[in-house]
């Protein structure tokens, strides 16, 4: 995995899950107010349902209901009256009975034991909210209301917000992508002049980066270790061509010292070797030549030639000798 692919990961990962704090915790909140508004709402009701009795839903000018009476004042809370042994003996007479929303919490509040009570009941019908408080001696007063309309607004709330987790995670991945590409540029340059150097030796190449960050302290310090070792390898190249060339003059002049000197000496073996050991008859040294005379050997006549030189070369060097002292 790359490293800007690292960066990609972990951006959105970090984003994705603040968004997911953030959002369970908005969708907290949000399910909180709601259900402390409804829960206000039914409270109330019921007090004020207890109080002034049934009468039409006057919420909109007597229209709410079309005229009719509800228990609860209201056509969209449903109310009803429960004695102490579970019974429902008042209800309204739009909707009927439903002994399915009595709960232990409303028999504890006809029987006395609780001021009130709240509920959360499913039935075939629906989830309901049902709240209960005393109405008269061994009797209590329910009201109920459907939670549809609020299990709907808070599942809209979380696709809404499960929508912006996600849509916040795309986007932290295309700017972790922006980053990491922002973040490479840098590295990928010195990688690239790395690789040249290793590829082609060639320790005069440079990052020049500028800035005052990290990567950039990095590049400086590259180019000054290049910069060391250019300037070292020059001197090491600049010793061995010093060491080379005072080795190579004192060889050359003893090299040419022995060359002038050996063929003078190799007449001389030569010579010495004649003279202990003289050739049989019928050799190169007493074998006439065409002419009548005898022809000395190849051998020899080197030798000769070579005597004749050093003398000649001997001689010249004396006449210049001479030359110089005579214009002193």
């Amino acid at each position: 995995m790359s490293f800007r692919l690292r960066v990609t990961l972990l951006t959105a990962s970090a984003v994705a899950v603040a968004a997911i704090a953030a959002g369970a915790v908005m969708y907290l909140m949000v399910q909180q107010q709601i259900q402390s508004a409804f829960d206000d709402t039914l409270q109330t009701t019921a007090n004020t349902a207890r109080l002034g009795g049934p009468r039409p839903d006057d919420r909109f000018g007597g229209r709410g209901g079309g005229g009719a009476v509800f228990l609860s004042g209201r056509a969209d809370i449903f109310a009803q009256i429960v004695d102490a042994t579970g019974s429902v003996v008042g209800t309204d007479l739009q909707v009927g009975q439903q002994p399915e929303l009595v709960t232990s919490e409303v028999l504890a509040v006809a029987n006395g034991k609780r001021a009130d009570g709240w509920a959360d009941v499913t039935t075939a019908t629906g989830h309901w909210r049902v709240y209960a408080v005393p109405f008269s001696v061994g009797r209590a007063l329910e009201v109920a209301r459907p939670l549809n309309e609020i299990d709907a607004a808070l599942a809209s709330t979380r696709f809404a917000l499960i929508g912006l987790a996600i849509t916040a995670a795309v986007l932290a991945a295309l700017m972790g992508a922006l980053i990491g590409r922002a973040v490479l540029t840098p590295l990928r340059r010195l990688n690239e002049t790395v690789n040249d150097v290793t590829r082609t030796r060639d320790l005069s190449r440079r990052v020049a980066m500028t800035g005052a960050d990290e990567i950039a302290n990095l590049a400086a310090s590259f180019d000054g270790m290049l910069g060391a070792l250019e300037i070292s390898l020059r001197q090491q190249r600049q010793l061995v061509a010093d060491a080379s060339h005072e080795l190579r003059t004192p060889l050359r002049r003893r090299g040419d010292a022995a060359d002038r000197g050996r063929p003078a000496r190799r007449c001389r073996r030569r010579r010495d070797h004649r003279r202990a050991r003289p050739l049989p008859a019928g050799s190169l040294r007493s074998r006439p030549g065409r002419d009548g005379r005898s022809r000395r050997p190849l051998a020899h006549r080197a030798c000769r030639d070579e005597s004749a030189r050093q003398r000649g070369q001997v001689e010249s060097r004396r006449r210049r000798r001479r030359g110089h002292r005579a214009r002193r």
